[in-house]
């Protein structure tokens, strides 16, 4: 009766641990969207009843070789000959073992990701209860069989494992409350580990004490209870011979645990409202395609379109007759090459910052007075300004500048789909950098506190970014303004598309958007730029080379000098070597809408008192016209990298700068002869 009843507490154990694994499992393998119904559940079910098996094979294995090395006594005065590792569970050790794992659990799952959480509700674009259901589960199951099976352990054994878990609830609370100033996590500073390699031996040495001192403590309790039942009459009654560190260990780590659940209910009480609603923005995708009856500025940024691709299309004579007006300039620079920074940087101007994490960028750069003066100006001259990206952490910034800018309304809009994985790698990252030891720290993977994938999708409209996407869904038609500034954002040549044909397929797209603009009797007076957010690279390996993104803008509508050399543009797009720069792209968005004054400084409104002497010169900058071939100019380009002396990201951890004045062949000589600054990456960034 006693092996039946044990195997049952055994099969009770571990079947809800049995169960998330195979839930866990069939998420990762995205079931959902592959099997049906009756197929999902068969695979949980076989997947539970297989985790089952195995977890229930080890605890047996475990038992048996406990019991085969174990040296049986009948008089160690604890219990009966301790030759059984897992015994029938009691009320008393059930409550011991409950308060014992429930401190460092909560401590893990529920305190410390709502402190995080709570401290930078800024960085979030939902509310908390979707963080925390992202991490119950996982919690109450973990919990339920570390409480179980630590119940049955024998009396010995348990004692020195609860001693364990107490030294380890006492570490990560230490680590996290004394040891974790200036290590670059909630603020996002980056931190040079080799430089602080004396406050990591005394971290490992206080991690060490705090492990084993309980532990010790246990041991010579059980000894003297040996002891002391060698000399006087065994008894059959643990109880009554129970070392009082048995008694201890639970009555800290409830203290511990009352601690933290008051300190939680002061969190959840004391908390930003905003942290309990949806604070997203997002762009609503109704008018991708529309276009005003006027005047239209249309920038298409097709991503990681290099200009070694157009350069190749040119050579061969691949570039459509629709394109004969155009200016193909080859000595290009993006100030970024990676995507987030580099959009951002192309619709505000933000100069390079490697001190900020993301959401305080992205704050400042649509803060910029700049900014309000450049997007107040176009809805001054009756401009819409929709922009079109799918790839793109915003800021309630963009609010008031791009028009199809909105903010998520809990009451009228919808949810389509939450990503709770990734919501739960982001935390875990979070927690396991904040409770890890300081030498540690570098192997948390910090790139899944940004993962690229979104983790809410919203049911408002939907919107082509995918480039055959795009391309078989448009059809245009003229919108309620007359005038337009559109930004289009498109996959482009991301791997493995990063060829010569993607780059022909994604012009013909463009060339598709221009002829039904010609339907519509708009083109006419249509200026296009035809770009990237940067040059392509290795997605694979990290390596570096000289990416250079593709730029092309049409020319003949505005007076710009080239525009007035019709001889250039009459045999087919010309090529220009003048050194443009990605900063240059909003002055000359201003330009083409006769919006742009130059030297200049126009009286305005919408700017401050300390702009109004300014020139467009000193606010925005030069326009890509202002610069002739052969021309010398200083520019920047940053590059993210790897170096194991940082904190520990998948792919990089830095920024390498390398300033140069040259062309294009010159940055290629910089990157290949490894002539760059270095810049450390915030732990928050992009």
């Amino acid at each position: 009766m006693k092996k039946i009843s044990k195997t049952i507490h055994l099969i009770i154990s571990t079947f809800p641990i049995s169960a998330y694994i195979s839930y866990t499992i069939s998420a990762a393998l995205n079931l959902k969207d592959k099997c049906t119904t009756v197929q999902r559940a068969a695979a949980f079910g076989g997947g539970a009843i297989a985790a089952w098996a195995v977890l229930i094979g080890l605890l047996c294995l475990v038992n048996a070789s406990y019991k085969v090395c174990a040296k049986k006594s009948s008089q160690d005065g604890l219990s009966q000959p301790a030759d059984e590792l897992l015994n029938k569970p009691t009320k008393k050790s059930l409550l011991n073992a409950a308060l014992v794992t429930l401190a460092p659990l909560f401590i893990i799952y529920i305190y410390l990701p709502a402190e995080t959480f709570f401290h930078s509700y800024s960085d979030y674009n939902f509310p908390y209860w979707i963080l925390l259901k992202s991490l119950i589960l996982e919690f109450i199951c973990v919990w339920y069989t570390a409480t179980y099976i630590l119940s049955m352990l024998n009396a010995a054994v348990s004692r020195k494992v609860q001693a364990l878990v107490l030294g380890f609830t006492l570490a990560i609370y230490v680590q996290y409350m004394f040891f974790n100033q200036n290590v670059g996590i909630v603020d996002g500073h980056p931190f040079v580990f080799k430089e602080h390699m004396v406050l990591a031996s005394v971290n490992i040495i206080v991690w060490a004490a705090l492990i084993t001192i309980p532990l010790i403590i246990a041991i010579k309790s059980l000894k003297s209870v040996k002891t002391k039942n060698t000399n006087d009459k065994p008894n059959d009654n643990p109880t009554t011979n129970t070392p009082a560190a048995t008694t201890v260990t639970p009555k800290l780590s409830a203290a511990i645990l009352a601690l933290h659940i008051l300190t939680f209910a002061m969190l959840l009480i004391s908390a930003d409202k905003q942290c309990y609603h949806y604070s997203s923005v997002y762009f609503d995708y109704s008018e991708q395609y529309t276009v005003g009856s006027g005047k239209n500025i249309v920038l298409f940024i097709i991503d990681e379109a290099d200009n070694k691709f157009i350069k190749e299309l040119y050579q061969e004579g691949k570039i459509s007759h629709t394109f004969d007006d155009y200016i193909i300039y080859t000595n290009t620079c993006s100030v970024y090459d990676f995507t987030n920074l580099s959009m951002l940087q192309m619709v505000t101007n933000y100069p390079f910052d490697n001190t900020l994490d993301a959401s305080t960028r992205r704050a400042n750069a649509w803060g910029q007075d700049s900014v309000n003066d450049f997007y107040d100006r176009f809805h001054q001259a009756g401009y819409k300004v929709n922009f079109f990206n799918f790839d793109y952490e915003n800021s309630e910034g963009v609010i008031g500048k791009m028009d199809n800018a909105r903010v998520f309304d809990e009451k009228n809009d919808t949810i389509q789909y939450i990503n709770y994985k990734n919501i739960k790698k982001q935390s875990d990252a979070l927690t396991a950098y904040r409770l890890l030891p300081i030498v540690l720290k570098p192997t948390v993977d910090m790139t899944l506190v940004s993962s690229p994938d979104p983790v809410i999708i919203y049911s408002t409209n939907t919107g082509y970014y995918e480039n055959r996407d795009f391309d078989e869904n448009m059809e245009l038609k003229l919108g309620d303004s007359d005038n337009y500034l559109i930004i289009h954002h498109t996959k482009g040549l991301h791997m493995p598309d990063n060829n010569v044909e993607t780059m022909e397929y994604c012009l013909g797209s463009v060339e598709k958007y221009i002829e039904q603009m010609k339907a519509l009797g708009v083109y006419d007076n249509a200026s296009i730029i035809i770009t990237a957010d940067h040059g392509s690279h290795d997605e694979c390996t990290g390596d570096t080379w000289a990416a250079t993104p593709m730029f092309m803008i049409r020319v003949g509508v505005s007076e710009s000098p080239e525009a007035k050399d019709t001889d250039k543009v009459a045999e087919g797009p010309t090529l220009s070597d003048a050194p443009i720069y990605h900063t240059d792209i909003m002055p000359t968005l201003l330009y083409e809408a006769g919006l742009y004054y130059g030297d200049s400084a126009p009286v305005s409104e919408t700017k401050t008192d300390d702009q109004q002497t300014l020139s467009d010169t000193d606010t925005f900058g030069k326009t890509v016209f202002d610069y002739k071939d052969g021309d010398l100019r200083e520019r920047t380009w940053y590059n993210r990298r790897y170096d194991p002396a940082y904190p520990k990201r998948e792919k990089y951890n830095v920024y390498y700068g390398y300033t140069y004045t040259g062309n294009t062949e010159t940055l290629e000589k910089m990157v290949e002869e490894d002539q760059q600054t270095v810049y450390t990456v915030p732990m928050k960034n992009e």
